[in-house]
């Protein structure tokens, strides 16, 4: 048996093993195609494009006259661009380069447009490279196979980059109206993967990975989704959720999203099998609601805020607040 960079290349059952190696240099093309696929670089790409566009126009007749002079035009700001874009990493770069390694790993890449792809190549496809689970075994195996001791930073990422993509896409495709069984069936065989993420110190995500399986048990998960794509459970007086609207909203646009909440409600409220959520739901609503009192009568905070905003805003948190009041905690059955 030998050891490359802390991580086993072959145990005794005979199942390979990535190396530290073959895990730095996958993270390293993922982080690449994410960074050159984002929105912000194509964002950043199409206002570089109208600005040529504009300068290049102007410049089309001294351009004429300097190709009449030198016998040949240099390339354009717009063709030099194109020409960028087109050393794009793509969908089949990184399985040509990486696809025994995802085999060892289990997992499998998938483009983020694949059902609108721009060019056969997917040179264009805008947004993170997805990934989903072919061998949840075989992934676990190489959590386990991991020191903790002698972990790396590289190693560290890729499981986090996993885990946390492979919940995105549950919350991003789950249907709710047409539950996919596949997504239903991921959570039922992940405990594992639960210790071994704790083990790591990756303890936010396994307290995701936890709460899913937790609701999948009481056949609440599709309503957990639901619930969780409307901002459920983000930390309280972080971020720009239920807590802490108050800080950036109009009195309407604040009634508006808490509405978020309620619809929450009333989906888990539908289910014998999601009473539990929704207490749940209820129990983080109100601690959300108390937070955004105390936190509007704090004086530093908005203190710089226009006038008569604090005085404009609060009727808007009290008439969230008496509205939540009409729903009340439900037994179980």
């Amino acid at each position: 048996m030998s050891e490359t960079g802390g991580n086993f290349e072959s145990q005794e059952d005979g199942v390979e093993k990535a190396t530290r190696e073959e895990v730095e240099a996958l993270l390293a093309d993922l982080e690449t195609y994410d960074d050159q696929h984002s929105r912000g670089a194509w964002l950043g790409r199409g206002m570089a494009g109208l600005i040529m566009s504009h300068f290049e126009g102007q410049d089309d007749e001294d351009e004429e006259k300097d190709e009449e002079t030198l016998g040949e035009s240099k390339p354009s700001g717009l063709e030099h661009l194109h020409e960028e874009i087109s050393k794009n990493l793509k969908l089949q770069d990184l399985l040509d380069r990486h696809q025994k390694t995802l085999e060892k790993l289990g997992i499998d890449l998938e483009s983020p447009n694949p059902h609108g792809d721009f060019d056969e190549q997917e040179t264009y496809a805008v947004g993170d490279m997805k990934i989903d689970f072919t061998n949840q075994e075989n992934f676990v195996n190489y959590l386990k196979s991991i020191d903790e001791k002698s972990l790396s930073s590289a190693e560290l990422k890729l499981v986090k980059m996993v885990i946390e993509k492979v919940l995105n896409r549950v919350r991003q495709e789950y249907n709710f109206e047409s539950a996919d069984d596949r997504l239903l069936e991921l959570f039922s065989g992940i405990k594992d993967m639960v210790a071994e993420s704790k083990r790591l110190g990756l303890e936010k995500e396994a307290e995701e990975l936890e709460r899913c399986i937790h609701y999948n048990k009481q056949k609440a998960l599709p309503q957990y989704i639901h619930a969780r794509n409307r901002r459920f459970l983000e930390p309280i007086g972080e971020g720009f959720s239920w807590s802490t609207y108050q800080r950036d909203c109009t009195p309407e646009k604040y009634t508006e999203r808490w509405e978020e909440a309620f619809e929450a409600l009333d989906e888990a409220k539908e289910s014998k099998n999601s009473i539990q959520l929704y207490n749940d739901i209820l129990s983080y609503a109100t601690a959300c609601i108390e937070f955004a009192e105390k936190d509007i009568a704090g004086p530093e905070r908005y203190k710089n805020y226009s006038a008569g905003y604090v005085e404009k805003i609060t009727p808007a948190i009290e008439k969230t607040k008496k509205k939540l009041s009409k729903y009340k905690p439900l037994e179980s059955k």
